[in-house]
């Protein structure tokens, strides 16, 4: 069974308020949860980050500084949510990157590099297999010098991670899967019909 791309509002957040909740990204992190579909004691989370563009030394140090951004995971027991742990390898929190033809240099308006650099996650999509993994994709949020940073191009990055882990398993990282072009910003991942990336596929 396939993830969604949209906020769950299922019986079991209703019944657990402890459960990660949509925040406005004005007023900090904005999780993008999503729930394996057979599993209702699992719950991965998109937290995109605080929207900081403190830069110094090379890097936005305020994104790399995080700890909540990125891919979370969750775990219900005894009715109550609890953080296992958050995924980040592979995307380079607050690290810039360059784009072919997109601006270089520092935006004169803000005095801030034009690279932009990852913040955090959101628009999960994902598929579980049956070997116990699930896949998850996700669009990366982004920082910049750039006076609209929800414009900048971004990237779509996957990463496998096994469903009964209690910590990440060793070299368990991020992969990129495509960056934007200048003038291009990616927004998601959606299974069309007669995708066989599903529950029921042949892996394992």
């Amino acid at each position: 069974m396939s993830y969604v791309n949209r906020l769950r509002r299922e019986s079991h957040e209703s019944r657990h308020n402890d459960a990660p909740r949509h925040d406005e990204r004005k007023a900090g992190p904005q999780p993008h949860p999503v729930r394996r579909g057979r599993d209702a004691t699992t719950l991965y989370v998109a937290d995109e980050g605080n929207g900081v563009a403190t830069y110094a030394g090379g890097a936005y140090t305020a994104a790399a500084a995080q700890t909540s951004a990125g891919l979370q995971k969750w775990t219900l027991a005894n009715g109550v949510w609890k953080l296992a742990y958050t995924l980040t390898a592979g995307v380079n929190l607050g690290a810039p990157y360059q784009v072919p033809g997109y601006p270089t240099g520092n935006n004169s308006a803000t005095g801030l590099p034009w690279a932009p650099a990852t913040d955090g996650l959101r628009n999960l999509t994902g598929t579980v297999h049956r070997d116990g993994t699930v896949t998850v994709y996700g669009i990366t949020s982004t920082v910049s010098g750039a006076t609209d940073t929800g414009a900048d191009p971004n990237k779509l990055v996957a990463i496998t991670d096994r469903l009964s882990g209690v910590t990440p398993d060793a070299g368990e990282s991020f992969t990129t899967l495509r960056t934007a072009h200048a003038g291009e910003a990616l927004r998601g991942v959606s299974f069309t019909p007669g995708t066989t990336s599903h529950q029921g596929d042949d892996r394992g």
